[in-house]
């Protein structure tokens, strides 16, 4: 399969495939339904050229690049990149959108076409994420989505509303939302074995939706690699008020992933977030005979408090 931008090489597939595809269909429309082929070459095709470089636009519109995807010589699909992000569509339906024809859904080309447009769109947009929209009725098109990395982040009455990262091979951190709970419940269960994932995701759908609590997750090329929990502890000193200590709770890199700054940069992330709810001070207990545990506590920052396994920081 191969992406190629639109062309007047291409015409009569071009053509073909833009006046079958539907006016719209989940979400993605399509004004030169039914074209004709003088009209197809004569505007509307020297329309989509005229977009990609950015001219010609009608007010409010940002330039966008069509692809088309091909296999063994037909074309099967329509990929759209908007190369930036006006407010319209931060909140709606994002840089790209796509159609695979029919006869050739559910087989793994919408995947597949997805992937390479996220190559193209990497190169092109300026934003640090890939927006993208998907209708709740779609299921199809989300797990393509989900596929390459996309991570839902919130939804509106109809839509759900996904985030690719731009950048690759890098740790990315994020807090998580109820969209990652079975994700981090599952992260979670490699730390404490002693719960079923589903006690784990009822206890971290709770966190979630807590002012004093939160879940960090961290990826690897779109992949979970690790996980921190961190809430605010008002009674860390027993016996004794004192302002909210930043308290972390767990904290886990997958195997094969240790060793690589997973549990640094996470721990950065809780501390963050405690330093903006006022803690001056961060804490974490560790068992006396977790020798390790107490070294990686040292390793980053913490001194040994006057408690029997407990650990602070100031912020």
């Amino acid at each position: 399969m191969e992406l190629r931008e639109t062309n007047f090489a291409d015409i009569e597939q071009e053509w073909a495939f833009v006046r079958d595809m539907p006016e719209d269909e989940n979400g993605l429309t399509n004004s030169w339904h039914g074209v004709s082929r003088e009209d197809f070459e004569n505007k509307v095709l020297p329309q989509m050229i005229s977009y990609a470089k950015g001219e010609g636009l009608p007010e409010g519109y940002v330039p966008e690049t069509i692809y088309f995807l091909w296999k063994d010589g037909q074309i099967i699909g329509q990929y759209r990149i908007r190369h930036f992000l006006c407010e319209s569509l931060r909140t709606g339906a994002g840089h790209i959108g796509y159609f695979i024809a029919k006869p050739y859904r559910g087989k793994g080309y919408g995947t597949e076409g997805l992937r390479l447009t996220l190559e193209k769109a990497r190169v092109i947009i300026p934003e640090d994420e890939i927006y993208l929209r998907v209708n709740w009725d779609n299921p199809a098109s989300l797990k393509v989505m989900l596929k390459n990395g996309g991570r839902v982040v919130s939804e509106d009455e109809g839509h759900f509303f996904v985030r690719i990262p731009k950048e690759t091979d890098q740790f990315i951190i994020h807090p998580a939302n109820v969209y990652d709970i079975p994700t981090a419940a599952e992260l979670a269960c490699s730390l404490w074995p002693e719960h079923t994932t589903e006690e784990m995701q009822e206890d971290l759908t709770e966190l979630v939706k807590s002012d004093e609590a939160i879940i960090f997750l961290c990826y690897f090329n779109s992949k979970p690699v690790g996980f921190a929990q961190c809430q605010l502890r008002h009674d860390y000193v027993e016996g004794t008020e004192t302002s909210p200590v930043g308290y972390l709770e767990g904290i886990y890199a997958a195997e094969g992933y240790r060793r690589r700054g997973v549990a640094r940069k996470l721990l950065a992330a809780c501390e963050s977030w405690a330093r903006e709810k006022g803690c001056s001070e961060f804490a974490s207990d560790c068992e006396l005979t977790n020798l390790e545990s107490q070294k990686f506590h040292a390793a980053i920052g913490f001194e040994e408090a006057n408690r029997i396994v407990a650990y602070t920081k100031k912020l």
